[in-house]
């Protein structure tokens, strides 16, 4: 879901600010990987015209290939019974339970949630 649920009228009217914020971060952040990958091409030898579309490959695999691929062998692996469940979701419990119950930039009902 992109938006929560009854928006605009669940949320504070800052939230659209906070979006905008994480947009633009997003969209920063993801250019200044493909232009640092194109400028390393560039200083390794391969030729500008041919760095940009090269480093945005680069980046699509580096990012997405690369976690799908995590993502594909991490469940075989649970699949085939290799892994114990319970051991993974306890884990997973003792690494985000601090972030979950953190109250950092919260509310009294949650992000963004009017009273």
């Amino acid at each position: 879901h992109f938006l929560p649920a009854n928006f605009p009228h669940s949320v504070d009217k800052s939230y659209a600010t906070y979006a905008s914020y994480c947009f633009l971060g997003s969209v920063a952040g993801s250019s200044a990987m493909v232009l640092s990958t194109q400028a390393l091409l560039v200083a390794v030898g391969v030729g500008t015209q041919s760095a940009a579309p090269m480093a945005a490959a680069l980046n699509w695999v580096m990012k997405d290939g690369v976690g799908q691929l995590g993502g594909v062998l991490f469940a075989s692996q649970l699949g085939k019974g290799g892994m114990d469940v319970d051991y993974w979701k306890n884990k997973t419990r003792k690494w985000l339970g601090p972030l979950a119950s953190s109250k950092v930039g919260r509310k009294k009902r949650g992000n963004f949630q009017r009273d």
